[in-house]
């Protein structure tokens, strides 16, 4: 009897860093329950790479053979990656379909909101120079980059590889995870006992507009990747101190134009995949709600103030920790 095997394939946004954070810490719990997560991994990165760019077959015999030499019958194996929603076509995930019962979960978030926070995640991140240091209207106008937030389109696309029936998909709202995301994919895999699990954090959370503008206008997709990390650490920090009020880049007008762009597409999905008229419930913003604060200080003094003064107490805290972290490090 073939095993099932879970790909967690986003989509970004979603809490993808805190469920992979939570099946990393539970490594050695999770076969108790007859499941296993492959290599002791969060992101199964170099896994899915190795699957689209050789094939699956000695990927799918090695999961397997770990599986074996586990001190308990496994009968689930999840592996977790969420660029693989946005890779354009999924077709050589079909060839698990060989050595395993394939199930694809998928978590969705309403367009407006994810492409505010995807904007922040480009921000933040910089691994794209293409995007990291456009406004939000300039990132806005290139939405059509992000095809895989047409959720008809890539349920679709889905369907055909592995059936309707084998897809797993849930919308990321608060009404609809009321216990949160991390225990939503527990119950989306049937992994229904926790106890003694580490349920673990909220990681790599949208920082507030004011510092994902500070951070849009540093050079940080021209340094190296160690020290970029250091950067975002300290912005990190500073961004406690942030009272934002608001995390809204599009006015009302703005926002209801887009979600009537993905209306059809999300009425059908709804339709398909939960069995009702409507996939998001959760009301837009109102007309009238507050918008983001989006321009940094018009002042060299208040610039100092709430910028560089704790950009730099900032970046004094994370070189103390690097040092720490160094010190601890065995030498070989």
């Amino acid at each position: 009897m073939k095993r099932t095997l879970y790909i967690h394939i986003g989509a970004h946004r979603t809490a993808t860093s805190s469920i992979q954070n939570f099946m990393k810490k539970n490594t050695d719990l999770l076969p108790e329950q007859g499941f296993f997560n492959p290599y002791a991994g969060t992101r199964h990165l170099g896994l899915i790479k190795t699957a689209f760019e050789t094939g699956v077959d000695d990927v799918s015999v090695d999961l397997n053979q770990r599986a074996d030499k586990k001190g308990h019958p496994i009968h689930s194996i999840c592996i977790s990656d969420e660029d693989i929603c946005s890779r354009p076509d999924l077709t050589p995930l079909k060839a698990f379909d060989k050595y395993f019962d394939v199930k694809i979960v998928f978590f969705l978030r309403r367009q407006d909101l994810w492409i505010e926070s995807w904007y922040q995640q480009n921000t933040k991140w910089q691994w794209n120079p293409s995007l990291a240091h456009l406004t939000f209207p300039e990132f806005l106008a290139r939405r059509s980059d992000f095809f895989w937030i047409d959720y008809a389109e890539r349920l679709g696309h889905l369907s055909s590889l592995f059936g309707q029936e084998n897809i797993l998909c849930r919308s990321f709202e608060k009404r609809q995870m009321p216990d949160g995301p991390i225990k939503s994919f527990c119950d989306t895999l049937g992994l229904n006992i926790l106890d003694g699990f580490d349920m673990g954090a909220v990681i790599n959370q949208s920082l507030s507009p004011l510092i994902t503008e500070f951070m849009r206008n540093l050079p940080l997709s021209e340094v190296p990747d160690k020290q970029r990390r250091e950067f975002e650490w300290a912005c990190s920090i500073m961004d406690r101190e942030i009272k934002a009020r608001s995390s809204l880049y599009m006015d009302a007008t703005t926002r209801t134009a887009l979600m009537q762009e993905y209306a059809i597409g999300n009425d059908a999905v709804a339709q398909q995949f939960f069995g009702r008229d409507q996939l998001f419930l959760e009301p837009l913003p109102a007309l009238d709600a507050e918008l983001a604060q989006t321009e940094l200080p018009k002042t060299t003094k208040e610039t100092m103030k709430t910028l560089i003064t704790p950009f730099v107490h900032a970046m004094t805290l994370v070189r103390l920790r690097m040092e720490a972290i160094d010190a601890k490090t065995p030498k070989s």
